[in-house]
């Protein structure tokens, strides 16, 4: 028998239900406000909102046309890298928009989402933007690297290799 009602879930929903939440002090708002700034909250929104398109993309692997929408994905990222509006800009601009989407691949790597991370890769190594020689943060080649190896490209046999061995519903594919 056992020995409370309440499954373990809903003793949580309960107990979050009951308590009040801590008042933050001073202190603690003026060290969140200094080191945190609205490029973060977009970093976060963008990571979240790609893990979500990718557990949506999963449920259609077996599609006819999942091949094209994989490419389109890849075509509209460096899109997006490259323009702004539809309108050509300036390579400061495309800078600052290739910086972002390497942050958003690491930390989409480091949250186990390969599909969104592989993407990213690819359309960041696009020739389209690799021939614009861009001037790179230090640890930038490094990460590309690292993908390019994790990956093993040009045919990607080692991600195929490890999506073999994978037995959490966690890492995404």
């Amino acid at each position: 028998m056992r020995s409370r009602t309440l499954s373990n879930e809903g003793l949580k929903l309960y107990l979050n239900g009951v308590t009040l939440p801590r008042r933050r002090s001073w202190t603690r708002r003026l060290v969140h406000s200094l080191f945190h700034t609205d490029y973060d909250d977009r970093l976060h929104d963008v990571v979240s909102r790609c893990r979500e398109s990718t557990r949506a993309l999963a449920g259609q692997f077996y599609h006819p046309n999942i091949r094209e929408r994989l490419d389109a994905g890849i075509l509209h990222t460096t899109r997006l890298i490259l323009t702004r509006d539809q309108k050509k800009v300036k390579k400061r601009h495309v800078l600052r928009s290739f910086r972002f989407f390497m942050d958003v691949m690491r930390h989409a790597y480091y949250n186990q989402d390969h599909q969104t991370a592989h993407m990213l890769y690819l359309a960041l190594t696009h020739p389209a933007i690799a021939n614009l020689k861009l001037k790179m943060r230090k640890k930038d080649p490094e990460l590309l690297r690292h993908m390019g190896d994790t990956y093993g490209e040009p045919i990607y046999r080692k991600h195929i290799d490890f999506w073999r061995t994978v037995r959490s519903d966690l890492v995404l594919p």
